[in-house]
């Protein structure tokens, strides 16, 4: 198990590497040092806010036939 350190994070970026992506958290911990934190055990996502009470079923449809167009 990796040491639990305290910092504070000043930027993300991410990177795709052999098709997973990499998180990098960018940061200082409290004495000052300059740190970066690296997650490969970060899974994607991303939120949906549907209109009008639209249907989630139709919309998770769509979106594994690539049917939205976008």
């Amino acid at each position: 198990m990796a040491d639990k350190i305290q910092f504070y994070p000043l930027d993300i970026a991410y990177k795709i590497e052999k098709e997973k992506p990499i998180i990098y958290l960018f940061g200082t911990t409290s004495d000052k040092k300059k740190i970066c934190v690296v997650d490969e055990n970060f899974n994607p996502y991303f939120f949906v806010i549907l209109k009008n009470q639209d249907d989630i079923s139709i919309f998770r449809e769509k979106m594994q036939n690539n049917l939205l167009g976008y």
